[in-house]
Formats: structure tokens, C-alpha cells, sequence
């Protein structure tokens, strides 16, 4: 999540912001975007998962999607979202906890920065909603599968 751009001009035009669940995906973003001049803001659920780096150039809220009271400091004067949050299926995840991160916590998301008055949101989700693809490319209109 990422508040407003700095008062630099050449920052005036950002148009992305970062939330991270303590992915990898999520922190390559916040790191491309502090290169970028970008003010990040991160939510997580453990601060020590971290790099240094982004623990010293990003604003660190603690939360999580499946408890929406700890979203609307995360949301607050937001202009936009990118979530790059969602738990994978590894062997032993109960389908009930990937329900409630992957489908309860993004709709949480999704209402706090509605009721926050977030602009823009984009929400990344995982490969494995396609189930197996091959080598074949996969795009919007691929029937999930997972």
C-alpha cells in the first residue's frame, strides 16, 4: 500500500502503490517502488520476515486480511493498493484456511479500501488458480482450475 507520492516532481505521477503479505512477489514490488521514490506503506503479520532495507524505507503496519478491524490503519490515505497477498497451497493447508485468507481476507481487503476511500486497487493473484497449464500461455479467459 502506498500513500501519496512525496511533493518530488518526478514522483508526482506514480501511479502504483504496494501491500505486502510478506511474499516474494510482494517485496520485489516494494523495493522496485523505493527505488522509484515511492513512500510505501507494508501490512504484515510478522515485521521480523522483513529485509532491513524495507523495514527502514517503508511505513510497517501489522494486520491481517482475515481480521478486518486491522486493516483500516492499512487503507488510511491510500490512493492506490496492490495486493500481492494470498497463501499458496502447500501440502497440509486446509482448504478452510485457504478459503478464508485467499477469499475472506482479500474481500476484507477490498471493503476497507472501498470504505477508506482507496481510488485504485489491483489485486495479483496466485499461478495456481489456473491448476495445471502445461507449457501452454494462460490469459483472463482460462477457465480456473485449481
Amino acid at each position: 500500500i502506498r500513500r501519496p507520492p512525496r511533493s518530488t516532481p518526478s514522483n508526482s505521477s506514480a501511479a502504483s502503490d504496494v501491500y505486502k503479505r510478506q511474499g516474494y512477489i510482494g517485496g520485489k514490488l516494494a523495493e522496485y517502488y523505493n527505488q522509484k521514490g515511492v513512500q510505501v506503506r507494508l501490512l504484515v503479520q510478522d515485521e521480523t520476515r522483513l529485509s532491513n532495507g524495507l523495514k527502514e524505507k517503508c511505513e510497517i503496519i501489522r494486520g491481517d486480511l482475515t481480521r478486518p478491524e486491522t486493516l483500516i490503519d492499512a487503507v488510511g490515505g491510500i490512493e492506490t493498493i496492490v495486493s500481492a497477498a494470498g497463501l499458496l497451497g502447500y501440502w497440509g493447508v486446509p482448504y478452510k484456511r485457504l478459503y478464508e485468507v485467499n477469499v475472506q481476507g482479500v474481500e476484507n481487503l477490498i471493503r476497507a479500501a472501498f470504505d477508506g476511500g482507496v481510488r485504485r486497487m489491483v489485486h495479483l493473484s496466485a499461478g495456481g488458480v489456473t491448476g495445471p497449464a502445461g507449457l501452454d500461455p494462460v490469459d483472463e479467459n482460462f477457465p480456473p482450475a485449481p
